[in-house]
């Protein structure tokens, strides 16, 4: 079978022999290679559960979510992190349930994360049984949206309030991973709150997820003791200011302690706790975003706001 696309006399087509580097036919992800004009082309169209994904260059590698799921997994069990059921009366547009195990899908299906905290310790914040466990979350794709991540997450128990730590972004290549750059390994403290991404190339070594698990997992435990300073703290109007900017008028104007007049933002004084979790709050259970970029973007910019991780990069 032949499906052709015509397109100013030129015949784009493929057929049903399978491009084998990136068909998973057991998950139903199919990738097919595209001919002009009867000729193999340099690219590959990418399909997932009958959802078109988009067309990419041969050297595109995907893996697959419930590849990458699984063997997040497995490295979870090592360091005592169990994966999270996602909260079935989530309202938001963005998601749906996976079926191959407690991680969520964007519209498409295109896109993944799954989130696994430190069942067996936590944190009470406040001194008050306010119980927070620190974890990491894998971010996939397969849409060519973004690259493969892994990220410091926290959830606050009494209201599942979760929280993805995005704001450092460690751009580190394949290479950097295995043989760790000699001036992060100076500094620990870097290390452990560094974020690993792989673009979608065939450098690609899935086992190299261990060593960046375990940062984030660090990363994670250390933002815990950010969270405990914050109930002697305050939000500034500064901090106000970047809140209605970063994250959108409608979303500030639900927020008790601003109130928004055109462009000028009136702060009531709150603690820097009740903030973030109003916030953390609003991102975890309401319907805010219409795509998973979206509401990634905004748990960002809460991240640079409130936690002010310092940026970690190599060359």
């Amino acid at each position: 079978m032949v499906c052709k696309l015509y397109n100013n006399m030129n015949t784009v087509e493929y057929t049903d022999t399978k491009f084998p580097d990136n068909t998973k036919s057991k998950y139903d992800l199919i990738s097919k290679r595209l001919l002009l004009n009867g000729k193999p082309t340099k690219a590959q169209a990418i399909s997932y559960k009958g959802q078109f994904m988009g067309a990419f260059g041969l050297g595109y590698t995907v893996v697959a979510h419930e590849d990458l799921y699984n063997t997040a997994e497995r490295i979870a069990k090592k360091f005592n992190c169990v994966a999270q059921s996602t909260q079935s009366t989530k309202k938001q547009r963005w998601w749906h349930k996976a079926d191959f195990g407690n991680a969520e899908l964007s519209e498409t299906g295109g896109q993944m994360i799954a989130t696994f905290l430190d069942e067996s310790n936590g944190v009470d914040v406040t001194g008050e049984g306010d119980w927070v466990k620190a974890g990491f979350t894998i971010k996939g794709s397969i849409d060519g949206s973004s690259a493969t991540k892994i990220f410091p997450a926290t959830e606050r128990k009494f209201c599942f309030n979760r929280m993805y730590h995005l704001a450092s972004v460690g751009e580190v290549h394949n290479e950097t991973i295995r043989t760790l750059n000699a001036e992060i390994q100076n500094d620990e403290a870097d290390l452990n709150l560094m974020k690993i991404r792989w673009n979608h190339s065939k450098n690609f070594k899935i086992e190299d997820f261990a060593n960046s698990i375990e940062g984030a997992l660090n990363g994670g435990k250390k933002l815990l003791e950010k969270y405990q300073t914050f109930k002697n703290a305050k939000v500034t109007q500064t901090m106000a200011d970047d809140i209605h900017e970063s994250l959108g008028k409608r979303f500030s104007k639900e927020l008790d302690w601003l109130e928004i007049d055109k462009d000028e933002v009136k702060l009531s004084a709150v603690d820097k706790w009740k903030a973030f979790n109003d916030i953390t709050r609003r991102l975890t259970h309401d319907d805010i975003s219409k795509s998973m970029a979206g509401i990634l973007n905004r748990y960002k910019q809460v991240d640079r706001i409130f936690t002010e991780v310092p940026l970690v990069t190599t060359q």
